[in-house]
């Protein structure tokens, strides 16, 4: 750690879902609050798999999301697809390609074995372009935010993205909501496909997330 790096957001991605926690971008109040100085210290994720770690400062996640992570680069890279409208393909395109694995989840709080549509380890509230995937999540809780789709079909997930859209949790007997400083996720059938902040991580049998306090200054931009 240290006192005298600071980082600033400016929203310049395809989501933004990062910025929506931090408030409407502004110019100028973005280059007064430089001239200050000032930050909060916030948390990270560190995810930690058999080939490296990766750090994510929003929510990392694995299954669903992590698949359409995927198919999103691959339409970048491969056919030239980009901009907003790349999230609802690449969504539409997972609904026809994605199968659930059956996983083993391990946490002090929380430990299950089943089928698994999506499990996501937050710091921030928001990802897939707007949707809050768990609403109680702030960056300096100390906790990671998990929101756990256990055996969800693909269709009740699509009956409740509205709720997601509104940032309401989704009330199912498959959907958990709980906090963790450390979790690990292995999968028993299929690899599983994990996302940093939209990135993808790649194809792995086992991840673990795992929460890192107060580990950076960001700058404090009164919006």
């Amino acid at each position: 750690k240290n006192e005298n790096i600071v980082f600033a957001a400016v929203p310049n991605g395809t989501g933004n879902d990062f910025h929506r926690m931090l408030g409407e971008f502004d110019p100028e109040k973005f280059v007064a609050s430089l001239q200050q100085f000032k930050a909060n210290k916030i948390d990270l994720c560190r995810i930690e798999t058999d080939s490296g770690g990766y750090f994510c400062i929003n929510i990392g996640g694995c299954g669903f999301d992590g698949f359409v992570v995927d198919v999103l680069n691959r339409q970048r890279y491969k056919l030239g697809i980009k901009g907003k409208g790349s999230y609802v393909l690449a969504i539409m395109r997972t609904f026809g390609l994605y199968r659930k694995p059956k996983v083993i989840i391990r946490s002090e709080e929380f430990n299950y074995k089943g089928k698994m549509l999506m499990i996501a380890a937050c710091n921030g509230s928001t990802f897939g372009h707007g949707l809050v995937i768990h609403p109680k999540a702030t960056l300096n809780s100390g906790y990671l935010g998990v929101t756990l789709l256990q055996d969800v079909s693909l269709i009740d997930y699509v009956r409740n993205l509205s709720k997601l859209k509104r940032g309401k949790q989704i009330k199912h007997p498959e959907a958990k909501y709980f906090k963790t400083k450390k979790i690990t996720v292995r999968a028993e059938t299929n690899s599983l496909y994990i996302q940093a902040d939209g990135e993808p991580v790649g194809k792995k049998n086992e991840t673990t997330f795992h929460l890192i306090p107060e580990a950076i200054n960001l700058l404090n931009v009164d919006y």
